[in-house]
């Protein structure tokens, strides 16, 4: 079974108190160690970014949502590995973030002897 970094156990979408134009993807799971990268495109418009605010755990978050990419920092947020996580991504309705992005940790393997065997 492979390993998941942070396992997306929800993805939906409902709407934000009464701002019709605004709606929130949440994504719930737990802290494995790394960051996680959302690409976030022009609304339909093309004159805003389509992400709007950014919460982990009900806490608004800093990041940069003038641009095109953008990465939440997990690793900044003191969190310990397997900690429950709830990010919830307020978006506009005309668009949707892209390319939700989670690398894998990176696995080390270490040799602790090497027998060459004929």
């Amino acid at each position: 079974m492979k390993k998941l970094i942070f396992i997306l156990l929800v993805a939906s979408f409902c709407g934000y108190g009464q701002n019709d134009s605004l709606q929130k993807l949440v994504l719930e799971g737990h802290y494995q160690g790394v960051n996680i990268y959302i690409q976030n495109p022009f609304s339909s418009s093309g004159n805003s970014f389509c992400v709007k605010k950014v919460t982990m755990n009900d806490s608004t978050i800093n990041v940069t949502l003038n641009a095109s990419a953008f990465e939440i920092k997990l690793s900044e947020l003191n969190l310990e590995t397997g900690d429950s996580v709830r990010i919830e991504i307020l978006h506009q309705t005309d668009c949707l973030p892209k390319a939700i992005y989670n690398p894998p940790p990176k696995q080390h393997v270490e040799f602790l002897n090497i027998e060459v065997v004929d």
